[in-house]
This record gives C-alpha cells, sequence and structure tokens, in this order.
C-alpha cells in the first residue's frame, strides 16, 4: 500500500465495519468529511477527534496540538483535553521526547487545553517517531453544525492562506532545498506560518456569523477538502482559482518541489461553507483574520475556472507532500 491516508473506497468499507447503532447516546459519528464524533453527554455533547504527525520532523509537538484541537473547532465546539500517544524507535535519546512533550504543553497552555495522559513506548515497529492525539472538546447539543443544510449557491470561505502547513515543513524538513529557491527572509516568513497554524478562533467566529459547514484543511489540500465536503452534503462546488489565497513564497516551493498546491497539506486554513460569506468574511477581519470567498456550492459538480475556462476537478487519493517521502 502506499505512503498516506488509505484511499477513500477502503476508508468507507473500514467505516462500513464498524457501524454498528447499538447506542442512543452517540450523537455524531466521524465519517469522510466529518472531522469529529460527539457523544450525548446531557445539555452538551463531547467532541472526539484523532490525528498523528506522521511527516514532519520539525515541531511535532505543535503541529499535533493544532491540526486535533482545528477539527474540534470545525464543529464550533471547544477544546477541554488531549491525550497523547508517542511510539519512538530504539535510537531515540530521551530529550527527543522532552522536547515534544513542551512544545505540546507550551501550546496546549494558549489554547486553555490539559494534557491529561495517554502513553509513551520505546518499540522495535517503528523507525521513526509516531506521535498520535486524541482531542476532546464539548458543545452545547443545540449549536451543533449539521452539514444538511448547506444549498446550492452558498458561498466557500477559506481562511488565511493556503498550504501554511506544508510550507513550514518543507522549509524545516528540506532547508537546503528550500533556500535554492528562497531568500533568508523568505525562509523567515515561512517558518513564522506556525504562528498561523491554529484554526481554533476562525471557528468560534464563522459559527457565531452563520457557518454551516466547517472542515479544517489538512491532508489532501482545498480539493481534498471540497471534495470531502461534497460526500459528507451531497452538494458539488465551483471555485476561481485566480481568488485562491496562496503566498508568493509557497507558489516558488510548490514549482521547485513540483507541488499541486491545491492538493498541498494546509492545517492552519478553514474552510467555510455559509449562506451568506460576506457577514462571515467581514467578522473575521475585524479580528485581523484573512479570509476569502473563493466560490460557491453547486449541485452535481465539481469544477474550477482557471483563466476564463471552466475545468472539472479530478479527485486524487494522496496528499503531494507523500513525492517527498517515497523512500
Amino acid at each position: 500500500m502506499q505512503k498516506g491516508k488509505v484511499t477513500r473506497g477502503e476508508l468507507e468499507k473500514l467505516i462500513e465495519i464498524t457501524k454498528s447503532n447499538v447506542r442512543d447516546d452517540i450523537i455524531q459519528s466521524s465519517g469522510i468529511g466529518i472531522d469529529c464524533a460527539v457523544i450525548d453527554f446531557g445539555d452538551y455533547g463531547c467532541v472526539l477527534s484523532c490525528d498523528p504527525i506522521t511527516c514532519a520532523k520539525e515541531n511535532m509537538g505543535k503541529l499535533a496540538v493544532h491540526i486535533n484541537c482545528n477539527d474540534i473547532a470545525t464543529t464550533g465546539g471547544e477544546s477541554v483535553a488531549l491525550l497523547v500517544m508517542i511510539l519512538c524507535p530504539e535510537d531515540v535519546e530521551f530529550k527527543t521526547i522532552e522536547a515534544i512533550m513542551r512544545d505540546m504543553k507550551e501550546e496546549a497552555d494558549r489554547l486553555n487545553v490539559e494534557i491529561i495522559g495517554g502513553h509513551t513506548e520505546i518499540t522495535s515497529s517503528v523507525n521513526s517517531i509516531i506521535l498520535a492525539v486524541t482531542a476532546i472538546g464539548k458543545i452545547n447539543k443545540k449549536e451543533i453544525i449539521n452539514n444538511c443544510d448547506i444549498l446550492e449557491g452558498f458561498d466557500i470561505i477559506v481562511t488565511k492562506k493556503l498550504c501554511i502547513e506544508g510550507s513550514y515543513i518543507l522549509v524545516n524538513d528540506f532547508k537546503e532545498k528550500s533556500r535554492k529557491i528562497l531568500n533568508e527572509s523568505e525562509m523567515d516568513l515561512v517558518n513564522s506560518y506556525i504562528s498561523g497554524i491554529s484554526v481554533v478562533r476562525d471557528g468560534i467566529i464563522a459559527k457565531k456569523n452563520g457557518a454551516c459547514f466547517m472542515h479544517d484543511i489538512t491532508e489532501g489540500g482545498l480539493l481534498g477538502a471540497l471534495s470531502e465536503m461534497s460526500i459528507a452534503s451531497n452538494m458539488g462546488f465551483e471555485i476561481w482559482e485566480d481568488v485562491l489565497p496562496i503566498s508568493k513564497e509557497t507558489k516558488k516551493l510548490c514549482e521547485y518541489f513540483n507541488i499541486d498546491p491545491l492538493r498541498f497539506i494546509s492545517s492552519g486554513s478553514m474552510l467555510i461553507i455559509s449562506k451568506d460569506g460576506n457577514k462571515i468574511k467581514n467578522a473575521l477581519k475585524k479580528e485581523n483574520i484573512e479570509c476569502s470567498i473563493i466560490g460557491k456550492t453547486k449541485k452535481g459538480e465539481q469544477s474550477i475556472w482557471i483563466d476564463g475556462l471552466k475545468k472539472i476537478v479530478e479527485y486524487k487519493e494522496k496528499d503531494e507532500i507523500y513525492k517527498l517521502f517515497k523512500n
């Protein structure tokens, strides 16, 4: 099998295996395009999500905290706690594990989230560190976002720049190659992208201003996230290339590494669907969060306009980042 997430068809089979519907207190099970599961805890729902860090080597702890809390934010919920599992190869040094946990603690404190447990193990079963985190959150049951509310003609919105996480990984894990095309000030700028990796505030503001669907743009990039939205809501999309927020530094990196930025891991950017995109855009702007309306929902079609020509989007299973981790 290839590196990365299992294929959509394989994932659908695995989800089908786990379906049971034996408990009435399960409000929502996770699935394609749905980042979190929700359990009924009285007035509140307990929101749960789990994601690993497998590609990035630098600042694994920071990335792990944010990509998991970002998932909780897609429901409009509040992250409360984290469970952490670290599997390490036998040649790991304890100071490396310490550094990961210190980074996680620092980021968790910033988000008012506690690390409450987990598991740490040295094993010959892995040849590099695997860091997996489960995020636990809460939400008022009356405020859970229902993606079935998406209708044709709704605005498609993304926050900040696309490819924040992917660009950050490139300049840290492939420094020497990146320096061939970026000067030092550009390298510093892309390194600063880590400070914008959280979409927690994005989610809170969007929820208050009419978001009917939110999805953290992670593995698979923008087109992967939109495709998953289509499955979750039974609604297609039309987007416009000329308004997509991609920095010139990211464009340089993607061209050099032969990466399609629309299929490149993009934690730090939230995909939002809303009847009134301008209301959300204005609310985010007041909080100094960049936001772009990039298209509209559309029945039965997944397309992108490039130089005045419409092109049907072809779904691809793997994120572009795995081109760099073939060995």
